[in-house]
């Protein structure tokens, strides 16, 4: 049985009238494959061939380097990243979907998006 306080509550309220606590696991709920993402960043809606990862408003200064080359869709945004370094994204070559907006950006190095022969959204 999982009780909240109110306090816990408030910070996750997905709704005015509700709050729910969800048991967390490292695995995508459809095929119980381990999620290639750590904290801050979660998955979700895992499908067979759409791996996605939310890195959304979590304060990030860069790419977190352990996401795992099945990662199809990465959401960084609203975040504080900076500089797109090269081989930011080494090890993540299955990358079809990258969403990088309201991040503070200013220098992007030569080969910053090298190794994202899939890329297709930007």
């Amino acid at each position: 049985n999982i009780t909240w306080s109110q306090a816990e509550c408030r910070e996750y309220i997905t709704d005015t009238f509700m709050c729910v606590k969800m048991k967390k696991t490292n695995l995508d709920r459809d095929n119980n494959l381990p999620c290639p993402a750590r904290r801050p960043c979660m998955c979700f809606d895992f499908e067979p061939d759409e791996r996605k990862v939310d890195c959304i408003f979590v304060d990030l200064y860069t790419i977190p380097t352990d996401l795992s080359q099945n990662v199809s869709k990465l959401y960084a945004m609203d975040n504080k990243i900076s500089y797109i370094e090269n081989g930011m994204f080494h090890g993540m070559s299955n990358i079809q979907y990258l969403t990088l907006d309201l991040n503070e950006i200013h220098e992007i190095a030569s080969f910053g998006f090298k190794r994202l022969d899939k890329l297709e959204d930007l």
